[in-house]
């Protein structure tokens, strides 16, 4: 999984995916801003 840090509209999101090269698909797990982004997708990632 990676992380791309971005801006918009003067605030920091971030984006959490992972590249599948094989099947050349992209899977997007969470889009949101930096507070608690992290805890949000550990918690989605459990279920």
């Amino acid at each position: 999984m990676r992380i791309h840090k971005f801006g918009f509209l003067g605030r920091l999101y971030l984006l959490a995916y992972e590249v599948d090269e094989g099947a050349k698909l992209i899977y997007i797990y969470a889009v949101g801003g930096h507070e608690n982004f992290y805890r949000d997708l550990k918690e989605y990632l459990k279920t």
